[in-house]
């Protein structure tokens, strides 16, 4: 298989993309970039959706994203999301980054279970 389609990618579940990372199909570097285009093309540009409040620098993110393509060559997954990218819904902050009207210190559990279930596996 080679690397999906813009369609095609919003299609495949979690196992598709592992199995995509195990034949070498493609990457997490490869994939994160594929997704870093599309929010500047769909969202920032092109449709104007402006679905994406916040996002990390895209240096972190390709560095995390090499991190989590080194861990999976030495054998060490971290579960069936390793490495697959996930955009939180906007009431949810993590590690600072507010994201809306909502993400407010009154709301710190939503941050604290970012904290403690999504941050080990996001990109």
């Amino acid at each position: 298989m080679s690397f999906p389609s813009k369609t095609e990618l919003l299609s495949l579940d979690a196992g598709a993309f592992e199995r995509s990372f195990e034949s070498g199909d493609f990457n997490i570097v490869r994939l994160v970039s594929e997704v870093i285009r599309q929010i500047k093309t769909e969202d920032k540009d092109g449709f104007q959706l402006r679905a994406v409040i916040s996002m990390a620098p895209e240096s972190k993110l390709l560095e995390r994203a090499k991190q989590l393509d080194r861990e999976r060559l030495e054998g060490n997954s971290r579960g069936p999301l390793h490495g697959i990218p996930i955009i939180l819904k906007a009431w949810l902050d993590i590690n600072r980054f507010w994201s809306s009207r909502f993400s407010q210190p009154g709301y710190l559990a939503n941050a604290q279970l970012c904290r403690t279930v999504w941050q080990p596996i996001l990109i």
